[in-house]
C-alpha cells in the first residue's frame, strides 16, 4: 500500500511537472498570439497616410506594367527590388489596398520568423520571445511618424531591405558559429546582395557586418574576394541594365539614385532626422536615457532583496522598501518610453568595441555592429518615432540576447538587473503601445477610396478626399485625362487610375528644392501639358518651409497658376480647412 501511494505520488509529481513545462513553454507564444490579435483588429484599415509617400511604391509598380522601365522613364531612388516585385504581385493579384496590406503583413511575419530563428541561435526561447514582443508592439502594428508601421509603410523598400538583413545575419551567424555549411553562407550572401538592392543603407549595414565577420574569422576570410567578386558583377548588370540609353531618358546616379546628395534642404532634413542640427542637444538626450536606464537599475539592485540593504527593525525595513518601491514606479512609468532608446546607439557602440578587444570571434560583437551601422540614420533620435519600423528592428534581438541570455552567462550577473531590464521594457512597451492605441482610436474618418478603404483622423482631410473621389466617379470629367498633383500626392494618380503624364511625381522641398531640378520639372510640364493640376494643402514644417509656392518652387507654381483655372475646391469641415485645389488647363495652352 505504501508502495502504490509512494508510485501515484511520484506518477502526479511527474505529471504536474510536465503539465507546467508545458504551460511555460505554450504560455509565451499564446501572448505573443493575443496580443497580434488585438492590435491588428484594433489598427484594421487605419495603416499609412493617404497623402504623404505612401503613393509612390502604390504607383510605380503599375508603371512598370504598363512597359515604362525604372530609373530610365521612371524616378526612383531606391534599389530596383521592391518595385520589380511588387508590380509582380499586383500583376497576379490586382493592385488592391487589401493585396498592398497583405504583402506588408506577410512581410512582418517574415521579420517575427527570422527574429525568432535568431533568438533560438543566439539565446533561447526567451530572447525569441522578447524581441518578437518588442518588434509586435514598437514597430509592425505600431503608429509612429505619420503612421508608418509594416502594413502600409510609407515605403515598401524599408520593410523588404530589414527583412532581408535579417535572414542574412542569420545565416551567416550559423555559418560562423553554429556549424560549416557552404549553403548557410550562400544563403546569407544572397540575402545581403538582395538587401542591397532593395534599400542601400541597410543593405551596407550587413555589408559591413559580412565583412567584419570575414575579417575576424579567419577561416572566412577568403569570403571578401568573393563578395565583392560578386558585387562588381551584380553593379556591372544593373548598370547596363538601367543606364540611359538616349536623350530622353534620366541619368541612373544623378537624377534617380544620388539624387538627394546635394540637395541643401534634403540634407537639412536628415541632418533634423538623425539629430545631428543639435549636437548638444543630441549627446545630452542621450547621456540623460543612459543616466534614467542606470538610476532605474540600481533602485532595483539597492532594494531589491533584504541581504543587499539591512537596517534596524523589521518596520524601518518595511518603510524604506515601500519608498523605494514608489519611487521606482513613479521614475519608471514616467521615464520609459522610447526616448531611451536613444542609448542604444552608444551602447552598442561600447558593446562592439569590447567585443573587438575581449571576444573578437563573439556573437556579440556582429550584433552590435549591426545596430550601430544601421545607426548612422538617426543616431540621436534613435527611438522607434524615428524610422523605428525598420531602422530599429535589430537592436530588438541586441537587447534581448544581451539581458536574456549573455547577462546570465557571468558570475558576477546580479538576478536583479534581469528583473529590472523586464519591468523597463515592460513599460516601454505599455507606453508605446498605449499611445498608438490611443492613435488609431482617434481615428475615425472613413476614406472611400477606389482601391480600398482607409481610415484618418477627424482633420477634414477625410470629407475632402471622399468628396473628391467622388466628384472623379461620378462626373468622369477626368477619365482618360492627365494629372499632375502637387506638392505631394501620387497616391490620388494610384487611387483614381489617372496618368501621371510627367516622370517627377513629388514635389517637396528635398526634391525639387534647387533652381536646376525646379527647371527640369517645368520644361517638362510645358513638354506635357497635363489636363490638370491638383494643388493640396500639405504643411510643409517638417523641411523648415512654408509651403509650395511661398518659399520653394516659386516659378512652378506661378506657371500653373499662369497656365491652369481653378474650377473646384474639395474642403473639409475642420477648420484650419484642408483643401484640394483642382484646376484645369486653360484653353490658350490647349490650343498651343
Amino acid at each position: 500500500m505504501l508502495f502504490k501511494n509512494a508510485t501515484e505520488i511520484k506518477s502526479n509529481s511527474i505529471f504536474n511537472l510536465h503539465q507546467e513545462t508545458t504551460l511555460r513553454k505554450i504560455l509565451p507564444w499564446a501572448i505573443l498570439a493575443c496580443i497580434a490579435i488585438l492590435l491588428f483588429s484594433h489598427s484594421f484599415e487605419k495603416w499609412g497616410d493617404p497623402i504623404i509617400d505612401l503613393g509612390r511604391d502604390l504607383y510605380v509598380p503599375g508603371r512598370l506594367l504598363s512597359g515604362d522601365l525604372l530609373y530610365r522613364n521612371v524616378l526612383y531612388n531606391y534599389g530596383p527590388v521592391t518595385p520589380y516585385l511588387l508590380s509582380a504581385i499586383v500583376a497576379v493579384t490586382g493592385d488592391s489596398l487589401v493585396v498592398f496590406s497583405l504583402v506588408g503583413i506577410l512581410t512582418g511575419v517574415s521579420v517575427l520568423a527570422a527574429l525568432y530563428c535568431l533568438g533560438r541561435l543566439v539565446g533561447d526561447e526567451w530572447t525569441a520571445f522578447w524581441s518578437m514582443l518588442f518588434f509586435l508592439v514598437l514597430s509592425m502594428f505600431a503608429w509612429s511618424t505619420w503612421g508608418c508601421d509594416f502594413v502600409l509603410p510609407y515605403s515598401y523598400a524599408a520593410i523588404f531591405s530589414i527583412s532581408f538583413a535579417l535572414w542574412a545575419l542569420f545565416y551567416l551567424l550559423r555559418f560562423q558559429f553554429y556549424g560549416c555549411s557552404r549553403t548557410d553562407w550562400w544563403l546569407s550572401v544572397g540575402f545581403l546582395f538582395a538587401a542591397l538592392g532593395t534599400k542601400s543603407e541597410v543593405g551596407f549595414a550587413i555589408l559591413i557586418v559580412h565583412l567584419v565577420a570575414a575579417v575576424l574569422h579567419s577561416r572566412t576570410l577568403k569570403s571578401i574576394p568573393q563578395i565583392l567578386g560578386i558585387g562588381f558583377l551584380l553593379g556591372g548588370f544593373f548598370v547596363y541594365l538601367f543606364y540611359a540609353r538616349n536623350a530622353g531618358e534620366h541619368a541612373l546616379i544623378h537624377e534617380n539614385l544620388g539624387r538627394f546628395w546635394h540637395n541643401n534642404s534634403a540634407s537639412d532634413f536628415f541632418a533634423k532626422v538623425s539629430g545631428a542640427d543639435c549636437l548638444p542637444a543630441g549627446f545630452f538626450m542621450q547621456l540623460k536615457a543612459l543616466g534614467k536606464i542606470t538610476l532605474l537599475i540600481s533602485i532595483v539592485v539597492l532594494f531589491g532583496g533584504r541581504s543587499s540593504m539591512q537596517l534596524k527593525g523589521r518596520f524601518w525595513q518595511v518603510v524604506v522598501e515601500a519608498l523605494a518601491a514608489a519611487v521606482y514606479a513613479i521614475l519608471l512609468w514616467k521615464w520609459a518610453d522610447s526616448s531611451l532608446f536613444a542609448a542604444l546607439p552608444v551602447i552598442a557602440l561600447l558593446v562592439f568595441i569590447y567585443g573587438v578587444l575581449c571576444e573578437r570571434r563573439g556573437v556579440l560583437t556582429l550584433l552590435s555592429l549591426f545596430v550601430v551601422s544601421l545607426s548612422p540614420r538617426i543616431f540621436f533620435n534613435y527611438s522607434p518615432n524615428w524610422y523605428g519600423f525598420y531602422l530599429v528592428v535589430p537592436s530588438y534581438i541586441f537587447i534581448a540576447y544581451l539581458f536574456c541570455h549573455r547577462f546570465r552567462q557571468m558570475s558576477i550577473y546580479p538576478r536583479h538587473v534581469a528583473y529590472s531590464f523586464a519591468l523597463i521594457a515592460v513599460a516601454i512597451l505599455l507606453r508605446f503601445g498605449i499611445n498608438s492605441w490611443d492613435a488609431y482610436g482617434n481615428m475615425t474618418s472613413l476614406i472611400e477610396t477606389p482601391k480600398g478603404r482607409m481610415y484618418d483622423f477627424p482633420t477634414g482631410r477625410a470629407e475632402a478626399l471622399n468628396a473628391f473621389f467622388k466628384y472623379v466617379y461620378d462626373k468622369r470629367l477626368l477619365a482618360g485625362s492627365t494629372v499632375v498633383v502637387f506638392p505631394e500626392g501620387i497616391s490620388l494618380n494610384y487611387f483614381t487610375g489617372l496618368k501621371l503624364p510627367i516622370d517627377h511625381y513629388n514635389f517637396i522641398p528635398p526634391e525639387i528644392d534647387s533652381p536646376e531640378e525646379e527647371h527640369t520639372v517645368l520644361a517638362e510640364l510645358q513638354a506635357n501639358k497635363p489636363d490638370y493640376i491638383i494643388i493640396l494643402s500639405r504643411e510643409m514644417g517638417e523641411f523648415a518651409s512654408l509651403g509650395f509656392g511661398v518659399d520653394y518652387a516659386c516659378n512652378l507654381s506661378d506657371w500653373d497658376f499662369e497656365n491652369y483655372h481653378l474650377i473646384k475646391v474639395f474642403s473639409g469641415s475642420v477648420k484650419p480647412l484642408w483643401n484640394i485645389s483642382l484646376l484645369q488647363k486653360n484653353f490658350s495652352l490647349s490650343k498651343d
